[in-house]
């Protein structure tokens, strides 16, 4: 009977022992599925430009000198927002530029340049979805409105009081006040 016990006994212990590691094992994937994960930087590399950095294909006509053109950005292999920055010969630039349409596993990006303008850098920020994430410039198309700058400080106007004519002895004194404008 005593033998019994004993061997009863030890076939809790080890079930129990194969229960709490299969139990670890389900906690450690439920961690791993629970941390985010990590973004990408992805440096743009050609795919879509010129050898000197201009467009590589215009959809319909390219743009009048002195106008304007957008270019659209494609990022494949991603999750939902991504950022993009980059730099272009006439001066434009993007920063953390949030992606402006998102479709399955691709980011589309639109940047407004002036007309001839060549891109001279580009980089994007994102969650991968998949292996071997593109980051091209599909196509540039004529015209597009420029991103506005806003002025540094609003202006401010301001009209000092008129002095006022002297008044006679023993007379009531008049309150004279200019209009005073502040924004």
């Amino acid at each position: 009977m005593e033998h019994a016990k004993s061997v009863g006994g030890r076939r809790v212990r080890r079930r129990f022992a194969m229960g709490g590691g299969g139990l670890a094992l389900v906690v450690a994937a439920l961690v791993a599925l629970a941390i985010p994960a990590a973004a990408d930087t992805i440096q743009f590399t050609g795919q879509g430009t010129n050898t000197d950095g201009s467009c590589g294909q215009f959809e319909g006509q390219p743009p009048a000198p002195g106008g304007t053109q957008t270019w659209q950005f494609n990022l494949t292999q991603t999750q939902a927002g991504a950022t993009m920055s980059a730099s272009f010969s006439d001066g434009t630039t993007v920063t953390n530029k949030r992606e402006d349409d998102h479709n399955g596993n691709t980011s589309f990006f639109f940047v407004v340049t002036g007309a001839g303008a060549t891109l001279t850098s580009a980089s994007a920020t994102f969650t991968p979805s998949g292996a071997n994430s593109q980051f091209v410039v599909s196509h540039c198309t004529a015209g597009g409105t420029p991103p506005t700058t806003p002025p540094t400080s609003p202006p401010t106007a301001t009209t000092e009081p008129t002095p006022a004519a002297p008044t006679p002895a023993g007379a009531a004194t008049p309150v004279v006040a200019g209009a005073t404008f502040t924004g």
